[in-house]
């Protein structure tokens, strides 16, 4: 299984105070919940207006470093539709001033794909160059949306892929091949990495032909996968057969 953004290279240490306040914060021996409620409100309290109205270009270039710091350090406690679009806003800002390096790229598109906007994570990826994995495409023909196969012995069910709240780890599987299958093994039958269930989503790439005989296979021996809901795989439509031998899933989260 390959683990994107476990590595990322360190940001220069040299932030202003808002970053240095929340990480500190961070640190703290209280429970989670006050903890999270306390870095939220001090980086709320010190932020510009500008970063507010997604206005970035009009921060300080000095200034857009720190922001982008403390601003993925809260989101990734707490997940926020607002947060990463503020991060998004900065990341442009220093980009455009060509000030973004491999971090700003990786931190980005780490929270894009756990927030799910696999379209825009892919975007960064080709606009910067950066060294990850693309995604397959979740929006159908007619925007119905991302969709779940359900494989059970009454057939296959075609159903919408639910809203859940925070952040989800995707990986992206291959069912039938030998790589993933002991990826996944490694995940859903061990105790070191059964932490991420809760938050796992197994994407399957559509192609031109179903591997519905490893995947029924796979179910019977795993009879509870990750969402809860048995033979539950989300799959991507229209891009192409990616199932070649040898290709091991991909997973990705937001990380620090």
């Amino acid at each position: 299984m390959t683990v994107l953004l476990s590595a990322l290279p360190k940001p220069d240490s040299s932030t202003s105070t808002l970053y240095d306040t929340v990480r500190d914060i961070e640190s703290r021996q209280e429970t989670d919940d006050d903890r999270l409620r306390i870095m939220r409100h001090a980086y709320d309290e010190r932020i510009p207006l500008a970063l507010r109205r997604l206005e970035c270009d009009s921060i300080p270039i000095d200034r857009r470093e720190d922001l982008f710091l403390a601003t993925h350090l809260v989101v990734v406690h707490r997940p926020d539709a607002v947060l990463v679009d503020r991060l998004i806003c900065l990341h442009d800002a220093i980009a455009a001033t060509n000030n973004a390096r491999p971090y700003h790229h990786h931190r980005v598109h780490g929270v894009l794909v756990a927030s799910r906007r696999f379209s825009a994570a892919n975007e960064l990826r080709r606009k910067f160059g950066i060294s990850v994995s693309e995604l397959p495409a979740l929006e159908l023909a007619g925007g119905t949306g991302p969709r779940r196969l359900l494989l059970s012995e009454d057939g296959i069910t075609d159903v919408p892929w639910p809203n859940q709240e925070g952040w989800q780890i995707v990986a992206v599987v291959h069912p039938h091949c030998a790589p993933s299958q002991r990826a996944m093994s490694k995940v859903m039958d061990g105790g070191t990495w059964s932490w991420m269930l809760p938050m796992l989503t197994l994407l399957v790439p559509a192609g031109s032909a179903w591997e519905e005989g490893e995947m029924r296979k796979w179910n019977a021996h795993h009879p509870n996968p990750p969402d809860g809901s048995r033979g539950a795989w989300t799959y991507a439509e229209g891009c192409g057969n990616q199932r070649d031998a040898g290709v091991s899933p991909t997973t990705e989260w937001p990380g620090h």
